[in-house]
């Protein structure tokens, strides 16, 4: 969020959202452009998968594990959509690729987990289409290495969020008249408050960030900070 100039805020989780659909949107116009012909060969895609089902082999995995691999990429080769064809289109192979990555975030999210068989073939099937996407498309790699350092991001945003929500900042009002208190009690209980710190930091010797709690964005100004509010 450094790098971006973002505030650990509801507006910087939304810029960091904003960002990341306006990567998927230009990947999407990349993929869109391929044209029908332009296929993943089928056995590239299955290595990885088979990586997996030979690991679970050798550990000498459950039957019922090995099976759940070796089932994940059984539906994958025989999909309709593809099952005649000599490969998976790239636009195909895309969208299977993202519907993937979604039912693993689902699942993971879950009470009833995938087993790790199972999770372990999903992932690395979908690498395969990631990476068999980007062989025929290189000008996306960037975008999709990009798009995944702000979802990481975003996630952790979130996740702070939702924590700092419960923090009591009720105690704002009885330090109204007293800024060195205030200061205090926000570097404790704000992660906006520490985050506009972080960029002031960062930029040494430059103006403190003005707090934009809207745009999530850290702008260097000149002005004075905000005056405590008044009772």
């Amino acid at each position: 969020m450094l790098d971006e100039g973002l505030l650990q805020s509801e507006g910087g989780r939304d810029a960091l959202q904003a960002r990341v659909d306006g990567l998927k949107s230009k990947v999407a116009n990349i993929v869109d452009q391929a044209p029908p012909t332009m296929m993943l060969d089928k056995g590239a895609i299955k290595s990885k998968v088979q990586d997996v089902i030979d690991r679970l082999q050798r550990e000498a995995a459950d039957a019922e594990d090995i099976a759940s691999a070796k089932k994940v990429w059984d539906n994958f080769e025989n999909n309709p959509l593809w099952k005649d064809l000599p490969g998976v289109p790239v636009k195909m192979a895309q969208e299977a690729k993202q519907g993937i990555y979604k039912n693993l975030g689902e699942k993971s999210y879950g009470q009833n987990l995938m087993p790790a068989a199972q999770r372990d073939a999903k992932k690395a099937l979908a690498r395969s289409l990631k990476e068999g996407i980007e062989g025929f498309l290189p000008d996306i790699a960037p975008l999709n290495a990009e798009t995944q350092k702000l979802l990481t991001t975003l996630k952790i945003s979130e996740r702070r969020l939702l924590q700092h929500a419960n923090n009591n900042l009720m105690g704002l009002s009885v330090l109204a008249h007293n800024p060195a208190g205030m200061i205090a009690f926000l570097a404790d209980k704000s992660d906006l408050f520490k985050s506009a710190i972080a960029q002031m930091l960062r930029g040494g010797s430059q103006a403190a960030p003005t707090m934009m709690p809207a745009a999530g964005i850290a702008i260097g100004s000149q002005a004075q900070p905000p005056p405590f509010p008044q009772q």
